[in-house]
Protein backbone atom coordinates (compact mmCIF):
# COMPACT_ATOMS: atom_id res chain seq x y z
CA UNK A 1 0.00 0.00 0.00
CA UNK A 2 1.63 3.38 -1.00
CA UNK A 3 0.32 6.26 1.30
CA UNK A 4 0.17 9.91 -0.43
CA UNK A 5 3.11 12.35 -0.27
CA UNK A 6 1.37 14.37 2.22
CA UNK A 7 2.29 11.54 4.79
CA UNK A 8 6.32 11.19 6.49
CA UNK A 9 7.65 8.42 8.60
CA UNK A 10 9.97 7.94 11.03
CA UNK A 11 11.95 4.78 11.35
CA UNK A 12 12.35 3.44 14.37
CA UNK A 13 13.32 -0.54 15.30
CA UNK A 14 12.27 -0.14 19.08
CA UNK A 15 8.51 -0.53 19.47
CA UNK A 16 8.90 0.86 23.04
CA UNK A 17 10.99 4.40 21.69
CA UNK A 18 9.15 7.21 23.06
CA UNK A 19 9.38 10.75 20.71
CA UNK A 20 8.68 13.56 21.92
CA UNK A 21 6.61 14.85 18.92
CA UNK A 22 3.13 16.38 19.93
CA UNK A 23 0.50 15.08 17.97
CA UNK A 24 2.00 11.90 16.53
CA UNK A 25 0.75 8.94 16.87
CA UNK A 26 2.77 5.50 16.64
CA UNK A 27 1.91 3.23 13.55
CA UNK A 28 1.34 -0.61 13.65
CA UNK A 29 4.07 -3.01 13.81
CA UNK A 30 5.52 -4.39 10.52
CA UNK A 31 6.13 -7.58 10.40
CA UNK A 32 10.09 -6.89 10.82
CA UNK A 33 9.80 -5.15 13.85
CA UNK A 34 9.85 -1.69 12.70
CA UNK A 35 7.76 0.83 13.86
CA UNK A 36 6.67 3.96 12.04
CA UNK A 37 5.24 7.16 13.37
CA UNK A 38 3.97 9.17 10.78
CA UNK A 39 2.78 13.18 10.57
CA UNK A 40 0.01 14.08 8.14
CA UNK A 41 1.16 17.08 6.23
CA UNK A 42 -1.07 20.21 5.75
CA UNK A 43 -0.80 20.72 2.12
CA UNK A 44 -2.46 23.84 1.36
CA UNK A 45 -0.98 27.08 1.85
CA UNK A 46 1.77 26.06 3.56
CA UNK A 47 4.54 28.34 4.45
CA UNK A 48 7.99 26.76 5.79
CA UNK A 49 11.07 27.36 7.86
CA UNK A 50 14.12 27.21 7.17
CA UNK A 51 16.15 24.45 9.43
CA UNK A 52 19.87 23.99 10.29
CA UNK A 53 21.27 21.38 11.89
CA UNK A 54 24.79 20.55 12.85
CA UNK A 55 26.78 17.75 13.84
CA UNK A 56 30.42 16.71 14.90
CA UNK A 57 30.90 13.17 13.56
CA UNK A 58 33.94 10.33 14.77
CA UNK A 59 35.94 10.71 11.36
CA UNK A 60 38.11 12.47 9.51
CA UNK A 61 37.71 10.65 6.23
CA UNK A 62 36.22 12.66 3.71
CA UNK A 63 36.17 9.62 1.32
CA UNK A 64 33.83 8.03 4.02
CA UNK A 65 31.66 11.06 4.23
CA UNK A 66 31.18 11.59 1.14
CA UNK A 67 29.70 8.25 0.28
CA UNK A 68 27.58 8.47 3.52
CA UNK A 69 26.17 11.51 2.04
CA UNK A 70 26.31 11.35 -1.70
CA UNK A 71 25.33 7.72 -2.65
CA UNK A 72 21.88 6.15 -2.52
CA UNK A 73 24.00 2.99 -0.30
CA UNK A 74 25.48 5.28 1.88
CA UNK A 75 22.41 7.40 2.25
CA UNK A 76 20.24 4.34 3.13
CA UNK A 77 22.45 3.49 6.09
CA UNK A 78 20.61 6.41 8.02
CA UNK A 79 17.87 8.35 6.51
CA UNK A 80 15.76 5.58 5.13
CA UNK A 81 15.42 1.56 4.62
CA UNK A 82 16.06 1.69 0.91
CA UNK A 83 17.41 4.27 -1.69
CA UNK A 84 17.50 3.78 -4.86
CA UNK A 85 19.15 5.69 -7.47
CA UNK A 86 18.60 6.25 -11.02
CA UNK A 87 21.12 9.06 -12.54
CA UNK A 88 20.04 12.10 -10.33
CA UNK A 89 16.93 10.76 -9.15
CA UNK A 90 16.50 8.90 -5.86
CA UNK A 91 13.86 7.08 -4.37
CA UNK A 92 13.14 6.89 -1.00
CA UNK A 93 11.37 3.82 0.78
CA UNK A 94 10.21 3.92 4.87
CA UNK A 95 8.66 0.55 5.89
CA UNK A 96 7.91 -2.47 3.72
CA UNK A 97 6.41 -3.01 0.72
CA UNK A 98 3.81 -5.20 1.88
CA UNK A 99 2.96 -2.84 4.98
CA UNK A 100 2.70 0.53 5.99
CA UNK A 101 4.91 2.50 3.72
CA UNK A 102 6.16 5.43 2.05
CA UNK A 103 7.67 6.11 -0.86
CA UNK A 104 9.22 9.77 -1.99
CA UNK A 105 11.03 10.62 -5.29
CA UNK A 106 13.75 14.09 -4.88
CA UNK A 107 16.30 14.73 -7.20
CA UNK A 108 19.76 15.64 -6.85
CA UNK A 109 20.19 19.78 -7.61
CA UNK A 110 23.93 19.86 -6.78
CA UNK A 111 26.72 17.66 -5.70
CA UNK A 112 29.97 19.33 -5.10
CA UNK A 113 32.68 16.54 -4.26
CA UNK A 114 33.73 16.26 -0.56
CA UNK A 115 31.46 19.58 0.23
CA UNK A 116 28.13 19.22 0.08
CA UNK A 117 24.61 17.63 -1.81
CA UNK A 118 21.25 19.10 -2.10
CA UNK A 119 18.19 17.05 -3.25
CA UNK A 120 14.52 18.59 -3.66
CA UNK A 121 11.37 16.05 -3.12
CA UNK A 122 9.78 15.46 -6.33
CA UNK A 123 6.18 17.54 -4.77
CA UNK A 124 4.55 20.29 -5.81
CA UNK A 125 3.39 21.04 -1.81
CA UNK A 126 6.97 21.73 -0.98
CA UNK A 127 8.32 23.68 -3.91
CA UNK A 128 10.76 25.85 -3.49
CA UNK A 129 12.25 23.90 -0.27
CA UNK A 130 15.41 21.31 -0.03
CA UNK A 131 17.65 19.61 1.94
CA UNK A 132 21.24 20.16 1.49
CA UNK A 133 23.51 18.03 3.54
CA UNK A 134 27.35 19.84 3.64
CA UNK A 135 30.87 18.19 5.40
CA UNK A 136 33.16 20.64 6.70
CA UNK A 137 36.46 19.84 8.63
CA UNK A 138 36.77 21.04 12.27
CA UNK A 139 39.42 23.26 12.93
CA UNK A 140 39.52 22.45 16.33
CA UNK A 141 38.89 18.37 16.42
CA UNK A 142 39.55 17.93 12.32
CA UNK A 143 36.65 16.04 12.19
CA UNK A 144 33.82 16.81 10.22
CA UNK A 145 30.85 18.32 10.80
CA UNK A 146 27.92 17.74 8.84
CA UNK A 147 25.72 20.53 8.76
CA UNK A 148 21.82 19.91 7.27
CA UNK A 149 19.19 22.48 6.15
CA UNK A 150 15.95 21.45 5.65
CA UNK A 151 12.16 22.68 5.93
CA UNK A 152 9.32 21.99 7.83
CA UNK A 153 5.96 24.35 9.01
CA UNK A 154 6.69 26.39 11.50
CA UNK A 155 4.63 23.79 13.57
CA UNK A 156 6.45 20.78 12.70
CA UNK A 157 10.11 22.49 13.44
CA UNK A 158 10.92 20.43 16.39
CA UNK A 159 9.83 17.31 14.95
CA UNK A 160 11.96 17.61 12.17
CA UNK A 161 14.55 18.06 14.54
CA UNK A 162 13.41 14.98 16.13
CA UNK A 163 13.97 12.81 12.85
CA UNK A 164 16.91 14.49 12.19
CA UNK A 165 18.35 13.57 15.35
CA UNK A 166 17.30 9.87 14.79
CA UNK A 167 18.53 9.99 11.47
CA UNK A 168 22.16 11.09 13.37
CA UNK A 169 21.70 7.88 15.61
CA UNK A 170 20.85 5.89 12.76
CA UNK A 171 24.22 6.96 11.03
CA UNK A 172 26.71 6.31 14.17
CA UNK A 173 25.08 3.46 15.02
CA UNK A 174 24.89 2.07 11.40
CA UNK A 175 28.82 3.65 10.53
CA UNK A 176 30.42 4.11 13.91
CA UNK A 177 31.11 7.79 12.95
Amino acid sequence: VSLPSHLRYLRTDDANEQLSMPSRAPMPRTDSGTCLTYIHQHTRSMTFTKTEIERELNSTSPTIIWKLISTADGMARWLADSITQDGDKLTFMWGNPWDHNEKRVAKFTMKKKNEAVRFEWDDPDTEGTYVEIRMERSSITDDFILSVTDFATEEDTEWLRSIWDHNFQRLRQSSGI
